[in-house]
C-alpha cells in the first residue's frame, strides 16, 4: 500500500531534472527470506527459503529528479548497461536485463515523515530501489489501440522508517552511509518483491504471471543488507 501511494504521487507530481556526476558505481546486496508467492511460483514450497539479490548503479548514468511537492528525490537510469540487478532463489536465477528493448534502474528517497505527519499511518521515510526490464516500452503498450503482448520483470527493495533521511540532501551514496531501519512500528522495515508477467492489450491484462512478494529481510542490517562503492 505504501508503494502504491508513493508511485501514484510521483506520477502526478511536477518534477525538476538534472544529471549527476559521481563516477563510482554503487553495489547494494541483500539476503532475505521469501514470505509469500503467487502465480506459477505458488505451491512450490518456496516460502521461508533464503534469497540473495542486489542492484548495481552506475552513478554517472543517473538522472536526478527532484519532486518538492511530495518531498522526494529520485535517481533514474533509463538505459542501464551491463548486469544491473540479480536475484537467486529456490534454484532459480534472475538477472537484469531480462530483455533488451526497455530497461530501467532507479533509487528513490521519500521524506513523508515530517513533524506531526510522522504519527499518521503510511507517512514514513522510505528508500525504494527498482529494476525493470520489458520487451516493449511503456509508451507503446499503454497507447490507445495497442493489441499486442509484452513481457516484463521487476525487482524491488524498500526500507521504511521514521524520519531517517532528508530528501533535499539525498544522494546515491546515502545507500552506503545511511543506517537503514531494522523495524517500523512492529513491522519489518526492509522488504521487497520480484515478479514476471506476460501481458496483453492496453489494460496490461496478465495472461501469465509469477511473483515472489514480501521478501522479508532478517532484522539486522549486516549481513542482511550491505552497500558499497567500487
Amino acid at each position: 500500500m505504501k508503494k502504491i501511494l508513493a508511485r501514484a504521487l510521483c506520477a502526478t507530481a511536477i518534477a525538476t531534472f538534472s544529471t549527476t556526476s559521481l563516477a563510482a558505481p554503487i553495489y547494494f546486496d541483500f539476503v532475505a527470506t521469501i514470505s509469500a508467492t503467487m502465480g506459477s511460483y505458488s505451491n512450490r514450497g518456496l516460502e521461508g527459503t533464503i534469497v540473495m539479490g542486489g542492484f548495481s548503479f552506475e552513478t554517472d548514468n543517473l538522472t536526478q529528479i527532484a519532486d518538492p511537492a511530495f518531498s522526494s528525490m529520485v535517481y533514474d537510469d533509463r538505459n542501464p548497461t551491463g548486469s544491473y540487478a540479480h536475484l537467486n532463489f529456490g534454484g532459480s536465477n534472475a538477472a537484469f536485463p531480462n530483455f533488451s528493448e526497455d530497461n530501467e534502474l532507479s533509487m528513490s528517497f521519500r521524506d513523508f515523515c515530517n513533524g506531526d505527519l510522522c504519527s499518521e499511518p503510511y507517512y514514513v521515510d522510505a528508500i525504494e530501489l527498482y529494476a525493470g526490464s520489458s520487451t516493449l516500452p511503456f509508451e507503446i503498450w499503454s497507447a490507445p489501440g495497442f493489441a499486442g503482448s509484452f513481457q516484463k520483470s521487476t525487482l524491488t527493495f524498500t526500507a521504511i522508517g521514521d524520519d531517517f533521511l532528508d530528501w533535499e540532501q539525498a544522494a546515491p551514496t546515502d545507500l552506503v552511509s545511511l543506517t537503514l531501519p531494522t523495524s517500523y512500528k512492529g513491522f519489518p522495515a526492509l522488504s521487497g518483491g520480484y515478479s514476471e508477467r506476460t501481458s496483453s492489450a492496453r489494460t496490461a491484462r496478465s495472461a501469465a504471471s509469477r511473483s515472489i512478494a514480501g521478501l522479508a529481510s532478517t532484522s539486522n542490517r549486516s549481513p542482511a543488507v550491505s552497500a558499497r562503492t567500487a
